[in-house]
């Protein structure tokens, strides 16, 4: 069973006009397999109880493992819990012990109207999540919940220190298994993500992706112009027809699309098994690329006509197509000696 981790931010929601704080704005979202809405100030709340059903609901009967709010010690954090005393009316967020001491302090802020701006501690921070964890292993719940401040970046030599608490929070050596050979699964929202903060977790996500620490399974945004919330998966996507392009230029060994040609294909057909063509052609792939590597010209020529038959409506693919057609160009010469000095020249 796959790690899933659901990663989100926590914003600091200013009035520009009077300097004050002011609680997010509660909108209706559209979920993005539109099967259902929701009324939410807090997209990031909603959206990770969305995902964990579906994850439980799909074939695998997975669920999220992890939720990581990130946010500076001036974020609203008061929003991720349920308040409802007196005049106090938020019941989104986690619910945690009223009697803890963090329960009303955060009731103290909402209380206040945010009027002016709360620092927050990492103490406090760690006692939230604390509480909130209480909370959800009472209720049986399966996953846990982090809470990470991250630095203010004013300067550019800061940026090397968001870079180390996202890479942190989503690597925990201390809770990896040596013995595993798990890779995370990670979502992420953006919404409420400050400014230029979520270009920044992306790029650390990619890098993270390249090193085979995770994978890219998901990214969401909440536009508030039209009521939905927006799987943004198609920037993973192009990310990883990047690698392989990459991985290709440097090697020019075809195998190197196998991957991105199989996400693909289940993209078009959701069950490789039952298309037996196109699992046919995508082992071919890998044939023919193991076989052209080792100089066996005949089962390289063997597997060519397989491979041809990939096609794919994806965009992407249409840029990636000629490239590995030119490939194989090799194979159509008539002449064994044709073919070997014509798959030479191919590496030039």
């Amino acid at each position: 069973m796959r790690n899933n981790t659901f990663i989100t931010f926590i914003g600091y929601n200013k009035d520009n006009k009077n300097d004050n704080l002011k609680p997010y704005r509660t909108a209706s979202y559209e979920f993005p397999d539109q099967t259902q809405s929701i009324e939410t100030p807090l997209v990031g709340l909603a959206l990770s109880k969305w995902l964990d059903d579906k994850l439980k609901k799909s074939s695998s009967q997975e669920h999220l493992n992890k939720i990581i709010y990130l946010g500076t010690s001036s974020s609203s954090w008061e929003c991720l819990i349920e308040l409802a005393k007196g005049n106090v009316n938020f019941k989104d967020g986690f619910s945690i012990d009223e009697n803890s001491q963090i329960y009303q302090y955060m009731l103290e802020i909402i209380s206040d109207n945010n009027k002016t701006p709360t620092i927050f501690t990492e103490e406090q921070i760690k006692e939230l999540q604390d509480e909130i964890n209480k909370n959800l292993r009472l209720k049986n719940e399966n996953y846990v919940v982090e809470l990470k401040i991250y630095p203010d970046v004013k300067e550019s030599s800061q940026v090397t220190n968001l870079f180390s608490v996202i890479k942190n929070t989503i690597c925990d050596e201390s809770e990896q298994n040596e013995n595993s050979l798990e890779i995370q699964s990670i979502y992420l929202d953006i919404t409420h993500g400050f400014r230029y903060i979520p270009m920044f977790a992306l790029t650390t996500l990619m890098f993270l992706r390249l090193l085979n620490k995770i994978k890219l399974a998901g990214m969401y945004y909440a536009d508030l112009s039209n009521h939905k919330i927006l799987d943004l998966v198609d920037i993973f996507k192009l990310f990883e027809s990047s690698i392989a392009l990459s991985k290709y230029d440097a090697s020019l060994d075809l195998g190197n699309f196998y991957e991105l040609f199989s996400m693909f294909a289940k993209e078009e057909n959701e069950d490789l098994v039952d298309n037996k063509n196109i699992s046919s052609s995508l082992k071919a792939l890998k044939e023919f690329s193991f076989n052209e590597r080792i100089i066996q010209l005949k089962g390289a020529r063997n597997k060519s006509t397989n491979i041809q038959s990939l096609k794919f409506s994806s965009p992407v693919f249409k840029e990636i197509e000629q490239i590995y057609q030119d490939k194989i160009k090799w194979t159509k010469e008539a002449h064994p000696s044709k073919r070997l000095s014509s798959l030479a020249i191919s590496y030039f």
